[in-house]
């Protein structure tokens, strides 16, 4: 049985942690995107030009 009660203390003691956890796990996530995007537009350009 899974102590909730615990959990969430362990959420509330380290709460900034966990949203900058969040958050930079999210900034990389979209660093990746733009960055497949920036080379599937390249990619595109290359493969237009033949």
């Amino acid at each position: 049985m899974i102590n909730f009660r615990v959990i969430k203390e362990q959420i509330i003691k380290y709460k900034k942690e966990i949203l900058f956890s969040v958050a930079m796990a999210m900034i990389c996530f979209s660093i990746a995107l733009w960055a497949i995007g920036v080379n599937f537009i390249k990619y595109q350009n290359i493969l237009g030009s033949y």
